[in-house]
C-alpha cells in the first residue's frame, strides 16, 4: 500500500493545482471502500490514479462528483477495468458533465454497478461508443430496488433485442426493431430505408449497406434505451399508471421519486394514480388535510393553497413567482436543484411530505419563458406563523432571493400572518409544523429573511 500511495503523491504534484482536490477526491474514495476483498484494494488504488490521469485535466470540471462513477468501476474485471480506461476522452468528458450534482453521480455509480455486472460487454461497449444512453439508463435503473435492477436486466437478456446485430440484414433488424421502437428509444433507421424495404425507392447495394451498418452501430445505444424503458415500465405498472402518459418527463421522475420514498408511499402513489390517470385533486378532501384546516379556521384555505403571483424584472427578464400547484412539478423540487430531497438524495421522503401535507407549500421562481430559476418550501406553524424555508440552489442570486423575501412578506399580508422568527418572537430555528398525510420529514431550519439576503449579497460581491 505504501507504494501505491508514494505513486499517488508524485502523481498529484504533476497536477495542476485546481485539479488535485479532485484527484484526492477520487483517490480516497478507494481508500474508503470497505467492499474490497483482501488484495483487491491495490489493483483498485492504481486504476483510480490512471483515472485521475485522464479526468483531472483540462477541459475537465476542476470538481464534480465523478469520482462515486468511478470507483465503481474500480470493481471492474481487470480486463475490463482497461477497456474503460483506453476509452476515448469523449465518453469520460460526458461522465464528468453528468456528474456535477451528487445525486446524479450517485445514481449513476448505482447503475453502472449493476449494468456492468449482468451485463458486461454491452457496459463496456456503451462506455466506450455510446455513455449518454448508457449514463442515462444507469440512473433511471438505480432508481428501483436492488432485485428490481436484476429483473430489469434479466429482462433485457431475454429480449428479442438482445442479439448480435452483425449477420443481420436490413429487413431482419426492422423486423426486431419495429415493435420497440418509440419516440423514448433510439431510431437509427432512416426514412429512405424502409422505403427501399417498402419498394417505394431504391438504394445502391453501398446505399444499403451504410444505412444498414448504421443501425448495427447504434444496437448498444438501443438496448440501454430499452433498459431505461424497461424500468420505467416496471415503475409504471407498480404504481398503476397509464401507458399513454409516460411521454411526460414530470410523470417519469415522479415514478422514480416513488421508488425512493420508504415513507409515505402509499399516500404518493395514491396521488400520482388520481393525479395523472383521473386528473383529480385529492389533496384538499384527504381527511388529514381537512382535519388540519378545521384546527386552522384563521387560515384561508383557497389563497394558501393557490398562493398570489409576482413579478418582478431581473437582468433584462421577468421573473414570476408562485405557488407550484401542479404536485408533479412541486415533487420535482429537489432533484431540480441537486439536493437532499431530489431522486438519488436521502431525504426524497421529505418533498413527498411537502407534496402531500396541506400545510406545506413550494414556491417555484420562473423566467418569462417557464425555465425554473430557484424555489423556497413555506409552511404554516402550529401557531399560525409562517415559516420560510431556505432558497435553492444556494447559489441563487441576492437580488432572486431578495424576490423571494418580497414573495413571503406579501403573501404573510394576505393571509394575515406573522413570519416565524421575523415577526414574532420566537429565537427557535425549526418551527412547530404538523405531519397532516404524511408521516415524517426533514424539518430544515427556517430563514432569516434579512439575515440571508445580506449575506448572499455579500457574497455575490465578493
Amino acid at each position: 500500500m505504501r507504494e501505491v500511495l508514494d505513486e499517488f503523491v508524485g502523481g498529484l504534484l504533476k497536477l495542476a493545482p485546481q485539479y488535485q482536490e479532485k484527484a484526492v477526491d477520487l483517490f480516497g474514495e478507494g481508500v474508503w471502500d470497505d467492499t474490497l476483498k483482501k488484495g483487491e484494494m491495490k489493483a483498485s488504488l492504481r486504476f483510480l490514479l490512471q483515472c485521475a490521469d485522464r479526468v483531472c485535466l483540462a477541459p475537465f470540471e476542476p470538481f464534480n462528483y465523478g469520482f462515486i462513477p468511478l470507483q465503481r468501476l474500480s470493481l471492474l474485471e481487470p480486463h475490463e477495468r482497461q477497456l474503460v480506461l483506453n476509452a476515448p476522452e469523449a465518453s469520460f468528458r460526458v461522465l464528468d458533465k453528468n456528474c456535477k450534482r451528487e445525486n446524479n453521480a450517485r445514481l449513476i455509480g448505482w447503475g453502472f454497478v449493476r449494468i456492468s455486472d449482468q451485463l458486461p460487454k454491452l457496459f463496456i461497449a456503451s462506455f466506450t461508443a455510446c455513455p449518454g444512453p448508457l449514463i442515462r439508463a444507469a440512473k433511471t435503473l438505480a432508481s428501483l430496488s436492488v432485485p428490481d435492477r436484476r429483473v430489469v436486466l434479466e429482462g433485457v437478456l431475454k429480449s428479442p433485442l438482445s442479439i448480435d446485430p452483425v449477420e443481420l440484414a436490413a429487413h431482419q433488424l426492422l423486423e426486431l426493431l419495429d415493435p420497440r421502437v418509440h419516440q423514448n428509444i433510439t431510431n437509427p433507421v432512416p426514412l429512405r430505408l424502409r422505403k427501399h424495404l417498402d419498394g417505394s425507392d431504391s438504394l445502391k447495394p453501398n446505399q444499403l449497406e451504410r444505412h444498414t451498418q448504421k443501425i448495427r452501430e447504434s444496437w448498444n445505444a438501443i438496448l440501454c434505451d430499452e433498459i431505461r424503458e424497461s424500468a420505467l415500465d416496471l415503475l409504471r405498472e407498480r404504481v398503476g399508471i397509464d401507458r399513454n402518459h409516460m411521454d411526460s418527463d414530470a410523470v417519469r421522475h415522479a415514478l422514480m421519486m416513488h421508488a425512493s420514498v420508504d415513507e409515505q408511499r402509499r399516500s404518493l402513489r395514491r396521488l400520482l394514480v388520481a393525479t395523472v390517470n383521473e386528473g383529480h385533486d385529492v389533496l384538499r378532501s384527504h381527511p388529514a388535510n381537512v382535519q388540519w384546516l378545521d384546527r386552522h379556521p384563521k387560515i384561508d384555505a383557497e389563497l394558501w393553497t393557490t398562493g398570489i403571483e409576482l413579478e418582478r424584472e431581473h437582468d433584462e427578464e421577468i421573473m414570476t413567482l408562485s405557488i407550484e400547484r401542479n404536485p408533479l412539478e412541486a415533487l420535482r423540487l429537489g432533484t431540480l436543484v441537486g439536493s437532499c430531497l431530489g431522486v438519488g438524495g436521502s431525504f426524497t421522503y421529505s418533498a413527498a411530505a411537502i407534496v402531500l401535507d396541506i400545510n406545506k407549500q413550494v414556491i417555484f421562481a420562473r423566467n418569462q419563458s417557464g425555465h425554473f430559476l430557484a424555489r423556497q418550501v413555506i409552511a404554516i406553524t402550529e401557531s399560525d406563523t409562517l415559516a420560510c424555508f431556505e432558497v435553492y440552489p444556494l447559489s441563487t442570486p441576492g437580488p432572486i432571493r431578495q424576490l423571494f423575501a418580497d414573495y413571503d412578506r406579501a403573501l404573510a399580508a394576505a393571509l394575515h400572518l406573522k413570519i416565524y422568527r421575523e415577526d414574532s418572537d420566537s429565537e427557535d430555528e425549526f418551527g412547530d409544523i404538523a405531519n397532516t398525510v404524511s408521516t415524517d420529514w426533514w424539518d430544515d431550519s427556517t430563514w432569516d429573511l434579512k439575515k440571508g439576503i445580506r449575506r448572499l449579497n455579500h457574497k455575490s460581491k465578493a
